[in-house]
């Protein structure tokens, strides 16, 4: 890296509309897409959860639990005119492995997800987008074999075509962060990759035709003095003849000081505008709390980031060329402890936020911020919760020995179906009750004859299934 550009500038504090969105057992990671008047929300809580709100009056649309819990790692979310596709990592005792979905837009199940693979290859998805009304598409790569590929998915969850862009040979190295972007006029692709060594990083990319036939070979395009995964690609966009991203970079100048810079290329791989800091002060910026979005609308990036002490929201609104446009803003949020994972879309005139972690108050949380980034003082209400209309379940204590428990609540009348699994998939206990009607429950559940391990709580109703892993201690 050979020129570094910073600039100091005044930050201003705006207020936000936001809203917290309930939840139970969130593994921190979550995906946000907001499109055609739905803001679509995946979690990982007790199961893979799919939520849909009204894009202008915050209504809940729908709820659904669409998967068995994965691993807490990435998840991702994407629609298109019709569909709504998710991926997530599954863990089991053999490894990790990525799962992909299909729901219609009442959240209604289109396709079971199911095990993703390449050249039979385990997979990590690391981006979902819709380059036409009837497409989606993945980029990712291998899990052993260093292999960086894309898959196009149709609407109905067939795979259409797939291409291996790249092999990686470098020695004692890993790939992440696999982003693309579609550009319409020219009918063309372009991908970029990290590639990380014990001493470097490899930025590189490739052209191809939307047939998947190579336009330019990969080509490196930066290779930066940076440890293992110490640098995290947060976008690529393909505007006119210039490719763009953005990056995070922990300790990117002093061991107590980090960075969130854009840089740009051309399609030949040449540099167009070097590393420049978008903010870097004496506060860390906290790990996964950094994410960028373009506006179409505005052909504009905005990119948001917290700070390591949490309380802030931070943005920076850029040019598609990467050049500031006003001043940093910090846009004011509800107090918390921490915030550990962010996530943001663009969507007319609005950007929205989702954001995660804990308080002392409560155990874990999920907010959603939305507010104008050209105008952030034209949305100011005070945050508020959208109550989730459908049955929550919770297990006390957890780990338990012998007896734990299990208590749900109801809004309206139901059949609820009890199930209880082991780490195998066999169900070791199963309880019916008719036409409960709206209040709480509990059941005691003893597990004396059962062996110590790991079990999976289940609770069905007529409106929803929501799952809970809990852990017996013998």
């Amino acid at each position: 890296m050979k020129l570094l550009l910073i600039f100091l500038i005044p930050v201003l504090i705006f207020s936000a509309q936001t809203i917290e969105i309930p939840v139970n057992n969130l593994y921190i990671f979550h995906s946000l897409n907001v499109s055609n008047n739905r803001i679509n929300v995946l979690t990982q809580e007790d199961s893979i959860i799919f939520r849909q709100y009204d894009q202008s009056t915050f209504e809940l649309l729908t709820r659904n639990s669409v998967a068995l819990g994965g691993s807490g790692d990435y998840n991702y979310i994407c629609s298109s005119a019709n569909s709504v596709l998710y991926t997530y990592l599954k863990s089991t005792v053999y490894g990790k492995y990525s799962n992909y979905g299909l729901l219609n837009y009442s959240g209604g199940i289109v396709q079971a997800p199911h095990l993703l693979k390449f050249d039979n290859d385990d997979v990590q998805i690391w981006q979902v987008i819709n380059p036409n009304d009837s497409l989606f598409l993945l980029s990712g790569n291998t899990l052993y074999d260093n292999k960086v590929f894309l898959q196009q998915i149709s609407e109905t969850g067939n795979t259409v075509d797939s291409i291996e862009i790249a092999t990686e040979s470098y020695p004692y190295s890993n790939i992440l962060y696999v982003y693309s972007d579609y550009n319409q006029p020219t009918g063309k692709y372009v991908t970029v990759w990290s590639i990380f060594t014990d001493d470097s990083t490899f930025l590189r990319f490739a052209l191809f035709d939307d047939s998947f036939n190579h336009v330019t070979n990969p080509i490196t395009l930066e290779k930066y003095k940076i440890g293992l995964q110490k640098l995290a690609l947060y976008g690529v966009r393909w505007v006119n003849d210039t490719v763009f991203s953005v990056i995070h970079h922990d300790e990117f100048r002093l061991a107590q000081s980090d960075s969130v810079f854009y840089q740009s290329w051309n399609l030949s791989g040449e540099q167009i505008t070097p590393p420049t800091l978008i903010r870097d002060d004496v506060s860390k910026i906290q790990s996964f709390c950094v994410d960028a979005c373009f506006d179409d609308q505005s052909s504009e990036w905005i990119v948001t980031w917290v700070d390591e002490q949490g309380g802030n929201l931070h943005f920076q609104r850029l040019t598609s060329d990467g050049e500031r446009i006003g001043e940093n803003t910090d846009v004011d949020i509800p107090q918390v402890s921490k915030i550990y994972f962010i996530r943001t879309d663009c969507e007319g005139d609005s950007l929205f936020c989702t954001w995660s972690g804990w308080n002392e108050e409560i155990e874990d949380y999920l907010y959603l911020t939305v507010f104008n980034p050209e105008n952030p003082e034209s949305i100011n209400e005070p945050a508020h919760t959208i109550a989730d209309q459908y049955n929550l379940l919770s297990v006390y204590p957890n780990p338990f020995n012998p007896t734990t428990t299990i208590t749900w609540n109801l809004n309206e009348n139901s059949d609820v179906v009890l199930k209880i699994f082991n780490i195998s998939g066999e169900c070791v206990f199963s309880k019916i009750w008719d036409n409960q009607i709206p209040g709480s429950y509990h059941y005691v559940w003893e597990a004396s004859n059962l062996a110590t391990g790991i079990y999976f709580i289940q609770l069905r109703t007529m409106a929803d299934i929501r799952n809970i892993k809990v852990v017996l201690v013998k």
